[in-house]
């Protein structure tokens, strides 16, 4: 298994839930963009009507050449759990467990 980042765009000049950044723990990118559709990540909303047609879509799948990452990041610097602050990343493992957490600014 391994990590994948959806960073979201701020269409509309706004972000929006269920978190900033998204990571999901999936076999494969292809199973990482299912998992995020299940927690409610989009990948159409320009077309829709949901995005900004000048911001672009606010989320963008995972292309199935991408890896993924041994360790849930976001630009790559690791998800730290025990912060204090607003929470701004949603992880989600594979086993369906969800930890909030934010960025290692200090890696």
């Amino acid at each position: 298994m391994k990590f994948f980042h959806f960073d979201q765009n701020n269409s509309f000049g706004e972000f929006k839930g269920p978190a900033k950044h998204v990571v999901v723990e999936a076999k494969n990118a292809t199973d990482a963009n299912v998992r995020a559709e299940e927690l409610g990540l989009y990948f159409n909303g320009v077309h829709t009507g949901s995005d900004c047609p000048c911001c672009g879509d606010r989320w963008y799948r995972k292309w199935v050449s991408e890896e993924g990452d041994d360790v849930p990041k976001v630009y790559n610097a690791p998800v730290v759990f025990d912060f204090v602050g607003d929470p701004y990343v949603l992880v989600l493992y594979a086993n369906g467990v969800k930890r909030m957490g934010v960025e290692d600014r200090n890696y």
